[in-house]
């Protein structure tokens, strides 16, 4: 329906098609997000750091999100996922760092870039 969003909350992170970074085919965020289609999902290890020799552009639909933490003594979920973890360190998010930044052209209503457990530390 228009104004849905082209990220289904019922598959989790781990669902088939999802382009993990790092892995050897899509080694970093900026090679994940290059040619993306429309709901497109990435999920960046913890621990992952990258320098943006570029600006990292986004131009379709593409959630971008580091990995689900689990609070202490719990299994993840969505409650977890909405709500910051006790267990969770600043550290363990995903960083992408750069002097470029992070440019959102996803222009059209159907279009939605969400970013979310990453951390940017952009200098320019």
């Amino acid at each position: 329906p228009p104004g849905a969003s082209p990220f289904s909350s019922s598959s989790p992170p781990s669902a088939a098609g999802a382009r993990r970074v790092p892995s050897p085919e899509w080694p970093t965020v900026a090679m994940a997000a290059e040619g993306a289609e429309d709901g497109t999902r990435i999920v960046v290890a913890a621990g992952h750091v990258e320098t943006l020799h570029a600006p990292l552009i986004l131009d379709r639909a593409v959630l971008i999100e580091g990995p689900r933490t689990p609070p202490c003594g719990g299994e993840g979920g969505e409650a977890s996922a909405a709500a910051p973890s006790s267990s969770s360190s600043a550290e363990e998010d995903p960083l992408l760092v750069g002097e470029e930044g992070v440019i959102v052209a996803a222009g059209a209503a159907r279009n939605r870039v969400m970013l979310r457990r990453l951390r940017l530390r952009i200098a320019g």
